[in-house]
């Protein structure tokens, strides 16, 4: 009896991210859901402007701890199964998770005492009963911390053994959860209820992951002292990790500062046009690079630079391929997909029309958002964090800069512009550092085929009249056929280049629908 042959490195990515589509496209299903349940129960109201401003340190900036932690845990972890035995290595993680704990704890209890304070700061457009609601949201969600830390630890741990469906199926727990929470809880506690269920589902996150961990014979539990020779270091490279991680999360919570000075909706129409920004990086983009940062920190470790350069460049291609006509798409037919998803129960016209200008401008930025968390990963995988931290300090002070320039004139959207402007700064300081080969050919024919797109697009919004369709399956089917036709439009011009990686769908695509044939026959 012979073996099949063993899997190469391109088949074992493509299985990964073939797993993590899956799971991450649940997940993102029921993150849609979520938004779409929260606004149909607030719309973009005082109460929902409260509650996202009450989850800007909670949700942003301890979700960059829980990135930070993951992304550095890969590249240590690569390192500590080839150097230490597994003893070693669980006394590394039972060290970190210790000093997390201890480190969370403390940060909970300052966060608790000086609430109101931070409250103030952040949200200086906020007065009375509005900025009290704030407070106590914000005070029943700091707890969280403790739990974005350990699930960070345990993403990373599970990252670098390879398993990736149970981490990327964590966010559809936490989403469940919270939705749960909106539509019971919103009946005896408003929405503080959406507060109190949005500790609850990342508590859950912990209780999902911990199994898995189990199944790798790890079960964290503390230790001390700290001692382990790679302690330390995973700890130092965490601080410019956060940095980077946290970029984002600054810039965003800049924003609802500014934005709590305007009128009412701004905060909420500005957070629910970013959650469909973060689509084409949570569900497209992130299927595609996990896998290959985990195999980027493996060469890395063993000094083979010539399959880190192949590697990394086949990552950049996949992703260029994919984030352009998802920007198009998003940008040509905002409006559309904001009447699909969220023009129900409490979100109205005046909502949409806040939403789509505010979207428009996240669409734009979409390229860059990926490209640069791309090459911050690149840059991860070879344990090098001094660039990408100060490049995300120059791109908050664009951020800043263009904020007090731009939302005289255009308001909240001005925000949402500077914003844009300052992920393609960034994007260009990291892009310089990565010199990679077989990309400007590749460059020139996207451009070809966004551009033929982007007229297709156009065409069928004009001649359909979908802006302004009524109905909601009248407007969903519409949508779908011209989005086909568009992303057709796409691919077929990229196939007429002969571009690799749209024959290799293609034969991707065949297969599948043979094998569903056969199912189905």
């Amino acid at each position: 009896m012979t073996r099949p042959p063993k899997a190469t490195v391109p088949q074992k990515i493509e299985r990964s991210s073939a797993i993590l589509f899956g799971a991450t496209l649940l997940s993102r299903i029921s993150g849609f859901l979520r938004s779409m349940v929260l606004a149909y129960a607030f719309g973009t109201s005082a109460g929902t402007d409260a509650w996202i401003m009450a989850s800007a340190l909670p949700n942003l900036l301890f979700g960059a701890v829980n990135t930070s932690i993951t992304m550095t845990t890969v590249p240590v972890m690569t390192d500590a199964d080839a150097i230490f035995s597994p003893s070693s290595v669980a006394d590394l993680l039972d060290q970190v998770w210790s000093g997390l704990l201890l480190l969370s704890l403390v940060l909970v209890v300052g966060g608790e005492l000086t609430a109101p304070w931070l409250m103030a700061l952040l949200a200086p457009g906020f007065h009375g009963h509005q900025l009290q609601r704030t407070v106590l949201m914000t005070r029943i969600m700091i707890p969280t911390m403790v739990f974005w830390g350990t699930a960070g630890l345990m993403v990373g741990v599970l990252q670098a053994r390879d398993v990736y469906a149970g981490p990327a199926l964590s966010p559809l727990v936490v989403n469940l959860v919270q939705i749960a929470g909106i539509l019971l809880l919103r009946h005896w506690f408003h929405i503080e209820g959406v507060a109190i269920g949005f500790t609850v589902a990342v508590a859950c996150q912990v209780v999902w992951l911990r199994p898995l961990l189990a199944r790798q014979n790890i079960r964290l539990k503390w230790q001390w002292p700290w001692n382990h020779p790679l302690a330390r270091r995973l700890i130092s490279l965490m601080w410019p990790f956060f940095l980077v991680s946290s970029a984002s999360s600054v810039e965003m919570i800049i924003d609802r500062i500014l934005a709590s000075s305007m009128v009412v909706g701004s905060i909420s129409a500005m957070n629910f046009s970013y959650t469909l920004s973060q689509v084409p990086m949570g569900l497209i983009i992130a299927p595609l690079t996990t896998p290959i940062f985990t195999r980027l920190s493996r060469h890395h470790a063993r000094a083979r630079d010539m399959e880190f350069s192949r590697l990394a460049t086949r990552g950049l291609r996949l992703i260029l391929l994919t984030v352009v006509p998802l920007a198009i798409g998003f940008f040509a037919f905002r409006v559309p997909i904001l009447r699909i998803i969220y023009e129900h129960g409490a979100f109205s016209q005046r909502s949409l029309t806040m939403t789509s200008r505010t979207l428009a401008f996240f669409a734009l930025g979409m390229p860059a958002v990926a490209l640069t968390a791309y090459f911050q990963q690149l840059s991860f995988a070879r344990q090098k964090t001094k660039d990408p931290a100060r490049y995300s300090v120059a791109a908050i002070s664009l951020n800043i800069v263009g904020n007090f320039a731009l939302t005289p004139s255009l308001a909240v959207s001005g925000l949402v512009l500077a914003t844009t402007l300052a992920s393609w700064l960034n994007c260009i300081l990291l892009w310089r550092h990565f010199p990679l080969v077989g990309i400007g050919g590749l460059a020139l024919r996207i451009a070809l085929a966004a551009t033929a797109m982007s007229g297709v697009s156009w065409l069928q919004l004009h001649v359909s009249h979908l802006d302004t369709m009524v109905g909601f399956f009248p407007v969903t089917l519409v949508m779908a056929l011209a989005a086909t036709l568009s992303s057709a439009t796409y691919a077929g011009v990229l196939w007429l280049f002969q571009v690799p990686e749209v024959s290799a769908g293609k034969r991707l695509a065949i297969r599948v629908m043979r094998r569903t044939w056969r199912l189905v026959a």
